[in-house]
């Protein structure tokens, strides 16, 4: 279909549904904001797919999906309250850091993902074992099964999981296991509530639940989207925060330690006050999950970004350590960037990485793709490229702190339309 067409049709469909779909949602969850975020996250849906209902079917098709994301949302938010309560019983001592917690909650709701298209017994099987710590013949005689299916059914476990193994190796046991559990229980019961069908919805995406432990602000230092701040820590250090990022504080008298949660900062260095009367300094360390970053007496920016750390030197030199690797250890020189997981590390281009200190993404044949979804860091809501355009180079300096002036641009120097639905939902594409 033309995108000229589809634009039309993704209007219409937005216009004619968007007022009882948001009070449909907002009946189910009781919360205003919560329904307004998940009405915006069924159209997106549409967007990312760019196949569109008949007009005869739209209402059905939508009440579809909204049910998938309801009950989605009551699984993670029944995850995390049990994890959270489990995790209120353990000593203060064994507790995980806020970070910590933050970072198991996605990773459990990604297992609960995977695991929830198993049958129940099977899960069962692997939490008892996995997480409880339950030996083969404890399990049988619990479940009430042979000791070869309890094996039979952890090898099926396990590979359905295996993207996420490394992560499970910190997450508390019975705080894991009774978060999951919980999930399972909330979806069946939300199943039933709703009328969906699990062959319903085997089809359908997962959803990102937007949880509050993730929207609290725990972190030490930490910026609101479209927000960039300067900080000074108690040792003369200078860190600025990026759109939508936060940075947990451990000064201790052995360690000056930043562990970056989400996001982009730049860090520069000082001089640690405490090193006086023979005392050595204490070492400067930024840790990301993919592993540390020391620094020498220097500038450097450090962006988190899914799979990977980026890190570029402005001043000095920095040190990179990957976590599972620690033998992969790189130097870097002002002016050299890398990137790295937890088992590898490698030089890549600096250039354009340290754009937003001064306010401007600058693109240089830049598709237009990867161009709006660094927009959308900076901006409330959901910017959609659509497919048709998302090729077309961009160059250019744009403002980060006035996005609606960075897509006028975008609108005047290209052959593109730029559509507000709503102040959360712009849609990009042909003229």
């Amino acid at each position: 279909m033309p995108s000229g067409a589809q634009s039309a049709d993704f209007t219409s469909l937005y216009t004619e549904h968007h007022d009882w779909l948001f009070h449909w949602f907002r009946r189910r969850l009781g919360c205003a904001s919560e329904a307004a975020d998940l009405t915006h996250d069924t159209y997106v849906r549409f967007l990312k797919t760019e196949q569109l209902p008949t007009p005869e079917q739209s209402r059905p098709y939508l009440m579809q999906v909204a049910k998938g994301l309801a009950i989605d949302w009551h699984r993670r938010r029944a995850l995390e309250l049990a994890y959270l309560d489990a995790l209120a019983l353990l000593p203060q001592r064994d507790a995980p850091s806020i970070e910590q917690q933050q970072f198991a909650l996605e990773t459990l709701a990604k297992i609960d993902q995977a695991l929830n298209k198993l049958p129940n017994i099977v899960r069962e099987t692997f939490l008892y074992s996995r997480f409880e710590g339950m030996s083969y013949p404890a399990i049988a005689e619990h479940l009430d099964i042979s000791e070869s299916s309890v094996r039979r059914y952890l090898q099926r476990a396990v590979r359905r999981i295996q993207p996420f193994s490394e992560a499970l190796d910190g997450l508390p046991g019975t705080a894991a296991a009774k978060g999951l559990r919980a999930a399972a229980k909330s979806i069946e019961r939300r199943k039933f509530l709703l009328g969906v069908s699990v062959a319903a919805l085997a089809g359908m995406a997962p959803f990102t639940y937007r949880s509050p432990v993730v929207k609290r602000q725990f972190a030490a230092l930490r910026t609101a989207t479209g927000e960039r701040r300067m900080f000074i820590l108690s040792d003369g250090a200078r860190v600025m925060l990026n759109t939508a990022s936060a940075v947990a504080l451990d000064y201790t008298a052995k360690e000056r330690h930043l562990r970056l949660i989400e996001g982009e900062i730049m860090v520069t260095t000082a001089a640690d006050p405490t090193a006086t009367n023979g005392q050595p300094p204490r070492p400067f360390v930024v840790e990301t999950h993919h592993g540390r970053i020391s620094p020498i007496g220097t500038r450097f920016i450090v962006r988190q970004t899914g799979p990977v750390t980026r890190v570029m030197v402005n001043q000095g030199k920095v040190a990179i350590t990957p976590q599972s690797a620690p033998d992969q250890h790189l130097l870097l020189d002002a002016g050299e960037a890398a990137e790295f997981s937890k088992q590898a590390v490698r030089k890549v281009p600096a250039s354009g990485m340290a754009g937003w200190i001064r306010g401007k993404i600058f693109a240089e044949q830049m598709p237009l793709g990867e161009f709006i979804a660094e927009l959308n860091r900076y901006r409330a809501g959901y910017i959609h490229c659509r497919t048709a355009v998302a090729d077309i180079p961009v160059s250019g300096a744009f403002p980060v702190d006035d996005i609606d002036r960075a897509l006028a641009m975008l609108a005047d120097g290209l052959s593109v339309n730029v559509r507000t639905f709503s102040p959360y939902l712009i849609v990009v594409g042909s003229r």
